[in-house]
């Protein structure tokens, strides 16, 4: 979360602009993702800087402008977290960074799509809070979370914007009731999340609120998805599943075993 008025963001011809004339600073540059951000493929950046910038950045004024801008926000906020933040108007209420990678989980998502897209992000990108992240997120959980599986769930248990699906960390993610699995499944369902991305870069022209358009989905993409959709549904039971109704009613067998024995965990202790 910024919570900086604006100060710190950058529209792309924002951007442009300012490195036009500082095209040294490109080092405190990041490009932003949120959920329409990575889903729809807008272009937003911001100003991303470390203590150990601000002797530097004294050189340019347009950065300590920006600065400036932010302070005065925090320092006539009514909230009093907000404005113990004055104290380092130079960056962002929250700083999580990416150190290798992590997985990006759009908090909101059209209600069309038959999958939330998702994907993976490197350290030249900072994730908003209209997002949430898995960092160091392993392939295969891309897989689970992209699946037909996790999104029956989701569509059960998760909250909603409107109609759109509203994922939360709460409600979809820390309940849904993966099963272990072994090393050979696991393997398979990195390879089968790889050939997902994979399919996807056959497109890159395209957003993926395009690519993930039920009506326009390419067909490479979307036999990836069931490929890896089999393997998802694998990894719960051997035979394949009829339809929906009978995978939503095998995870909520499962959440509920998987309460019981939380349950009785804490009794024992």
């Amino acid at each position: 979360m910024a919570n900086d008025g604006g100060a710190l963001l950058f529209t792309n011809e924002e951007k442009e602009k300012f490195l036009l004339y500082h095209p040294n600073a490109a080092k405190y540059i990041r490009r932003l993702y949120g959920s329409q951000e990575f889903i729809k493929g807008i272009r937003r950046w911001c100003l991303w800087l470390h203590d150990k910038d601000l002797e530097e950045i004294k050189l340019i004024p347009e950065i300590m402008g920006r600065i400036a801008r932010c302070e005065e926000h925090r320092i006539h906020s009514k909230d009093k977290g907000t404005q113990k933040l004055q104290f380092r108007p130079h960056q962002f209420r929250d700083t999580n960074e990416i150190t290798s990678s992590a997985l990006i989980v759009p908090r909101v998502s059209s209600e069309r799509r038959e999958y939330i897209p998702m994907g993976f992000l490197g350290p030249e990108s900072i994730i908003l809070d209209s997002a949430q992240a898995v960092y160091g997120a392993p392939m295969w959980l891309f897989g689970v979370l992209t699946s037909r599986m996790h999104m029956v769930w989701v569509r059960a248990v998760g909250g909603r914007l409107k109609t759109d699906y509203r994922y939360s960390a709460e409600l979809c993610f820390n309940t849904f009731p993966f099963p272990e699995i072994d090393e050979e499944l696991r393997k398979r369902l990195e390879s089968a999340s790889r050939q997902v991305i994979a399919a996807r870069e056959e497109f890159l022209g395209q957003t993926m609120a395009e690519l993930y358009d039920p009506e326009k989905m390419p067909v490479l993409l979307r036999e990836a998805h069931e490929r890896l959709d089999a393997i998802v549904d694998r990894c719960f039971q051997k035979k394949p599943f009829r339809n929906d109704e009978e995978r939503l009613a095998l995870l909520f067998e499962r959440y509920q075993e998987m309460a019981g024995k939380k349950s009785n965990g804490k009794k024992k202790n």
